[in-house]
C-alpha cells in the first residue's frame, strides 16, 4: 500500500519526538497559585461566642465551596465573566483555598485533581474525593495534616439509598422521584494533639429548584448516615458537620426542617407538588419537551419539572407526615452562618432577610449570607455549613468570613480578581467546648 505521509529525516522524527515530550511535561506539571494573584479581601465578622469563659477543647477553621467543574462551563451559561478558560481560574482557584488558611475544607464540583492536589498537598493537606456514578467531577474533603489525621470515610448514593429505614426485614422501595448520581462524602478525623475528633460531611444536593422533595430526601438520608457512621466509630462525643451546595434558600423546606420547625402550608405544596416519578426512575413514563439533566444548569430552561409522572403509593416516597418524623431523631441542627451573624458584634448588611421582602428579623434563616451564588442569570443563597453538637459538647462559631456585598457581585461570577467559581466560599472559625 503506498504511504501518502512525509517521511522524516532521523533530525525531524528526534524534533518532533521532543516537542511532543515537553507538551506532555507542560500538561502535567502542577500549576501554581501566583503570587501576584490577588482576590477580593473580605473581612472576618466575631460574634459574640467570641468571649466565651469556657475553654475550648478543639478549635479549627472549616470551609466550604462549590468550586465550579471546568467540565461543566459553558459560555452560554455565564456570559459576563472574564475567565472561562481554565488556565484563567485555576490559579485564582487554588489562591483562594490557600487564603482560606483552613484546617478542614468541603469541596463540590472538583475535577481537574491532577493539577489541584500536588498543589494542596505540598501545601499540607491530605484529601479524600469521591463521585456519583459517571459523573466527572465530585466532592472532596480536605484536612490539614498538622492537625488532623483520618479514621474512616465512607461515601453514599443517594440513588441507591431507600429513604426509609428497612425495620421489617421486608424490601423498600427507594423512593426517590428523580436519579440524580448525587453524594454524599463522611469523614472523620481525629485531633493528632488529643483523642478528640469530628465527622464532617459534604455533599452536593440535586440542582433543580422545583424538585424539593428529592432534596428533603436526600438531606434525610444524609443525617441518619451521618449519625450511624458516628455511632459505629463509637465516639459518642465526636460533633459532626455538614457543609456544602444543597441548592435551596433558607424558606425552604428541607432549611425548615433541619431546624426542627414545623413546614409552613407553603412549604408543604412545594414538597407535594414535586412528590413526582420521573422518566429516570421509571422509563415507562413518556418524555415530551426539554429533559431535565441531572447536572446543574442542564437543559430545562423553564426551570419546571418535565418528563415525570405523580407519584402513587407503590412508589414509596415519604409524605408531608412522614418527613418530619424521619428528620426528628437528627434535628435540630444549626447553621454556622446563621448563629454567627445573628450574633455578631459587627453588624453586616449581606443577610437573607434584606432582600426578601416580609422576613423578619426573628426569622429562620434571616442571617444566612444574602448570596451564595451570583451569576448573570441567577442569584441564590445555596450553601451552608451546619453544626450537628453531641449531648456533652458545644460548638461556639467565633468567627465568620463576612458575605461579599451585592455591589461587588453585580455583572456575576466567576470575575477576576473577585472569585474563580459561581459560588462564594463560606469559612466559620469554631470552637468545640463542653455543654454548660
Amino acid at each position: 500500500m503506498r504511504s501518502t505521509g512525509k517521511t522524516l529525516t532521523p533530525e525531524q522524527e528526534a524534533l518532533s519526538q521532543a516537542r511532543k515530550l515537553k507538551k506532555l511535561e507542560a500538561q502535567s506539571a502542577p500549576v501554581k497559585a501566583k503570587k501576584s494573584i490577588e482576590l477580593y479581601k473580605r473581612n472576618w465578622v466575631e460574634t459574640e461566642q467570641s468571649t466565651t469563659p469556657s475553654v475550648p477543647v478543639l478549635t479549627f477553621r472549616l470551609m466550604t465551596w462549590n468550586m465550579l467543574a471546568q467540565t461543566l462551563v459553558r459560555r452560554d451559561l455565564f456570559p459576563t465573566s472574564d475567565c472561562l478558560r481554565g488556565n484563567q481560574r485555576i490559579g485564582m482557584l487554588i489562591q483562594e483555598l490557600m487564603n482560606s488558611a483552613a484546617d478542614v475544607i468541603c469541596l463540590q464540583e472538583v475535577d481537574r485533581l491532577e493539577v489541584l492536589l500536588p498543589e494542596l498537598h505540598a501545601a499540607g493537606y491530605s484529601h479524600i474525593y469521591a463521585s456519583g456514578r459517571n459523573k466527572k467531577h465530585g466532592c472532596m474533603v480536605l484536612y490539614r495534616e498538622s492537625q488532623f489525621k483520618k479514621i474512616h470515610e465512607e461515601t453514599i448514593y443517594y440513588d441507591e439509598e431507600t429513604a426509609r429505614l428497612d425495620t421489617s426485614g421486608t424490601s423498600q422501595p427507594i423512593g426517590n422521584s428523580f436519579r440524580t448520581k448525587n453524594i454524599g462524602l463522611i469523614v472523620a478525623l481525629q485531633s493528632v494533639h488529643s483523642n478528640l475528633g469530628l465527622v464532617v460531611a459534604t455533599t452536593h444536593l440535586f440542582w433543580h429548584p422545583r424538585y424539593t422533595y428529592e432534596r428533603a430526601r436526600q438531606v434525610s438520608i444524609l443525617l441518619r448516615n451521618v449519625y450511624r457512621f458516628r455511632n459505629e466509630l463509637n465516639q459518642p462525643d465526636w460533633p459532626s458537620y455538614i457543609a456544602g451546595d444543597f441548592n435551596l434558600p433558607p424558606n425552604d423546606a428541607v432549611y425548615t426542617l433541619l431546624a426542627g420547625k414545623p413546614l409552613s402550608e407553603l412549604q408543604k405544596q412545594s414538597i407535594m407538588k414535586s412528590s413526582v416519578v420521573h422518566a429516570s426512575v421509571d422509563p415507562s413514563v413518556s418524555s415530551s419537551g426539554a429533559p431535565a439533566d441531572d447536572e446543574e444548569g442542564g437543559e430545562d430552561p423553564d426551570r419546571v419539572i418535565t418528563n415525570a409522572r405523580s407519584a402513587v403509593p407503590e412508589d414509596g416516597l415519604l409524605t408531608c407526615l412522614e418527613l418530619p418524623k424521619i428528620y426528628e431523631p437528627f434535628v435540630p441542627v444549626r447553621s454556622a452562618y446563621e448563629v454567627g451573624l445573628r450574633g455578631s458584634i459587627q453588624s453586616s448588611q449581606s443577610v437573607f432577610g434584606k432582600r426578601l421582602e416580609g422576613m423578619d428579623i426573628r426569622d429562620l434563616g434571616y442571617f444566612e449570607p444574602m448570596f451564595t451564588s451570583y451569576t448573570y442569570y441567577w442569584q441564590a443563597t445555596l450553601d451552608y455549613i451546619f453544626i450537628a453538637d453531641p449531648p456533652n459538647f458545644e460548638t461556639r462559631v467565633t468567627k465568620v468570613l463576612e458575605p461579599i456585598a451585592t455591589e461587588v457581585l453585580e455583572g456575576g461570577l466567576p470575575r477576576s480578581g473577585i472569585c474563580a467559581s459561581d459560588h462564594v466560599s463560606l469559612i466559620a472559625d469554631l470552637a468545640l467546648v463542653p455543654s454548660d
